[in-house]
C-alpha cells in the first residue's frame, strides 16, 4: 500500500536521520532529572517527605505553574522547563515535511500519485516521532531516578504540591495518580500542536506555525482557561489538584479535536494546493 511506503521513506529520513535531535533530547531529559534530584530534599523538608517516587520526577517535568493572579505582589514564575519539553518535541517535527515537499519528497509525492497518501504518512510520522520523544523521556527520567533510589511507582508524593501551590488553593484530599495529566497530556497536546503546525507550515511557513504555538503555551502560562491548550498538559491546573481547574475529560476532547481538525483540513488544503506556485524562494 502506497500509504506505508510513505510512512516507511519519512521514518527512515524524517527519524532515523534526526537521531542527533533525539540524542540532544536525551541530553535535556537527564538535566531535568538531575536539577530536580538537587532540588528535592528542600521540597521534602516541608512534609518530612523521605524518598521521591518516579512520578515525582515526571511530574516536576509536567508541573507547569500555579494560576497566574494579575495584581498578585507574587512575581510571574515562568514554567521554563515545562516549555522547554513541550517545545522541544514540536521544534522535532517542525521542519522536515516542508523541507521534504520542496526537496526530493517532491519526486516521492509524483511517484506516489496520491496526495492523501503522502499527506495522511506525514501526519503519522509526526505521531510516531512524538511516541519515540515519550518513549525516550519516560526510560532516560525512569533508569536516572532508579539510579538515584527513588521508589519506582508512579504516584506523585503531596509535597510536590505543598510547595509549589497555596493549600487554600489545593484540592484536598490529593489523589497520588496522576497517570493520565502525566502520560497523556503531554503527549496529546504535542500531537495535536504538531499536526496543527503541519498544517499551517502549508499556509505560513514552519516558522511562524512554531511561533503560534509558542503564542498558545505562553498564553496558556498566563490565564487558566479550557480553551488555552496547554492548561491541559500542567499537573498544576488539573482540577484535582486546584479548586477552578481545567477538566481531563474535556482535554482528551478538545486535544483530541485540534489533532482530527488539523488533519482533515490539512489534507483538503494539500490536495488541492499548487507546490509549483508556492515554491519558497
Amino acid at each position: 500500500m502506497m500509504f506505508f511506503k510513505v510512512l516507511r521513506y519519512d521514518l527512515q529520513n524524517g527519524t532515523l536521520k534526526a537521531f542527533r535531535k533525539f540524542l540532544l533530547a536525551i541530553a535535556i531529559f537527564l538535566i531535568s532529572a538531575l536539577d530536580f534530584s538537587l532540588r528535592a530534599p528542600s521540597m521534602q523538608a516541608r512534609l518530612n517527605a523521605a524518598h521521591a517516587t518516579l512520578g515525582d520526577y515526571f511530574a516536576y517535568v509536567n508541573f507547569g505553574m500555579r494560576e497566574y493572579v494579575v495584581g498578585s505582589p507574587e512575581p510571574f514564575r515562568f514554567p521554563a522547563l515545562w516549555m522547554l519539553f513541550l517545545l522541544f518535541a514540536l521544534y522535532m517535527v517542525l521542519y522536515y515535511p516542508y523541507n521534504d515537499l520542496y526537496g526530493y519528497g517532491k519526486q516521492v509525492l509524483v511517484n506516489a500519485r496520491s496526495r492523501t497518501s503522502w499527506w495522511f504518512a506525514k501526519c503519522a510520522w509526526l505521531i510516531v516521532s512524538q511516541i519515540i520523544y515519550f518513549a525516550l523521556f519516560f526510560l532516560t527520567v525512569t533508569l536516572f531516578a532508579k539510579a538515584r533510589g527513588a521508589v519506582m511507582t508512579l504516584e506523585v508524593s503531596e509535597y510536590i504540591f505543598v510547595y509549589n501551590i497555596p493549600p487554600t488553593d489545593l484540592q484536598f484530599p490529593i489523589p497520588g495518580n496522576f497517570n493520565v495529566e502525566l502520560l497523556l497530556f503531554p503527549f496529546l497536546l504535542v500531537v495535536a500542536l504538531g499536526l496543527l503546525q503541519l498544517l499551517l507550515s502549508l499556509v505560513i511557513r514552519p516558522i511562524l506555525s512554531y511561533v503560534v504555538s509558542i503564542a498558545l503555551l505562553i498564553a496558556s502560562a498566563y490565564y487558566v482557561s479550557p480553551f488555552m491548550v496547554g492548561n491541559y498538559a500542567m499537573l498544576a491546573r488539573s482540577n484535582q489538584v486546584v479548586l477552578h481547574g481545567v477538566d481531563s475529560t474535556m482535554g482528551i476532547i478538545y486535544l483530541a479535536g485540534i489533532a482530527v481538525f488539523s488533519m482533515v483540513v490539512g489534507w483538503l488544503y494539500f490536495y488541492r494546493f499548487d507546490i509549483l506556485s508556492n515554491e519558497r524562494i
